[in-house]
Parts: C-alpha cells; structure tokens; sequence
C-alpha cells in the first residue's frame, strides 16, 4: 500500500483510537465536498458550487458507510490541488509559492493512493495553460509545481533511506 495512509492514520492512531478515526473521517469528508464545491465553482461559476457540494456530499455518505478506504482519504487532496490549480491568475500574489503548493497537496494524493498518479500528468498541463501567456511564466510554473511534488515524496521515502530500505518502498 502506498506510504501516505500510514502516515495519516499512525498519529490518529498512536494519539487517539479508531473513534479518532472516525470523527477524523466525518471531518475529512466535509472538506472533500467543500472541495468539489471550491473546484465546481471555479470551473462553471459560483451557483454550480453549493449543487456541487450537496451532490458530492450526499453520494459519498452511502458508499463510506460501509467502507473508509484509500479512494476516500485521497479525494481531498486530489480535489484540493485541482480546486487550487484552477484558481483565477490574478488572484495569485506568489505564484511561485502557489505552484509548488499545488504539486505538493497533488503528492498527497498518489502517496495514499497510487492511481491518483494520474494527477502529477494532468496538473502540468493545467499548469501550461493557466500560469500565463508567457514561456517563461509556464516554465516556472511548472518547475515549481514539480519542486512541491518532489519535496513532499522526499519527506516521505527519508525513513526509508535513513533505513537503507529504499527499494522496499
């Protein structure tokens, strides 16, 4: 299994039980459908933002009923780097901070779930078109985009490495 969900859950875990979990998991699904909202609402405008939420939030309660998986846990951080990635140019104030923002909350994704990998080739594409008019704009973009990725996937494999159990990972 992909390391992220351990990472999420060993805290929740070691501090807490599985009630911990739970109501971690209540929390969690509100902010992936305040996600979709944030994401619908940037794509299609603000009055597909609230349906959005309610759609999302009222189609996931059945099938996480019977099951948290780690489709679920990495929903949000897939959504939330493509709500993010798709926020408007001019309301940018540090892009390169912004860019290297979304790559990283992208990382989290496919570090709970490996199919998510799908995002780390759609999100520089997003990236090509939204970062500006310039090449140089879309060049640093991306480079910072890959910079966040590749920060957060470090942090993760540096136990492994410290343990020299690199390729077990």
């Amino acid at each position: 299994k992909p390391p992220g969900a351990f990472f999420l859950f060993a805290p929740l875990l070691a501090f807490g039980s599985m009630h911990t979990v739970w109501v971690t998991a209540i929390l969690w699904g509100t902010a992936t459908s305040l996600s979709v909202g944030l994401l619908a609402g940037r794509l299609w405008g603000r009055r597909y933002a609230l349906p959005a939420v309610a759609l999302h939030a009222g189609g996931t309660l059945l099938p996480t009923q019977a099951d948290i998986n780690y489709v679920f846990w990495a929903t949000l951080p897939y959504v939330l780097a493509a709500a993010m990635a798709f926020k408007p140019r001019e309301d940018v104030r540090r892009p390169w901070l912004h860019w290297m923002l979304v790559g990283a909350v992208a990382a989290v994704a496919v570090l709970v779930k490996q199919p998510m990998g799908g995002l780390i080739f759609v999100l520089p594409l997003d990236v090509w078109v939204r970062a500006g008019p310039r090449l140089s704009q879309k060049l640093h973009a991306t480079a910072w985009g890959t910079l966040g990725a590749a920060s957060i996937f470090l942090l993760v494999a540096l136990p492994w490495l410290f343990a020299g159990e690199l390729p077990a990972l």
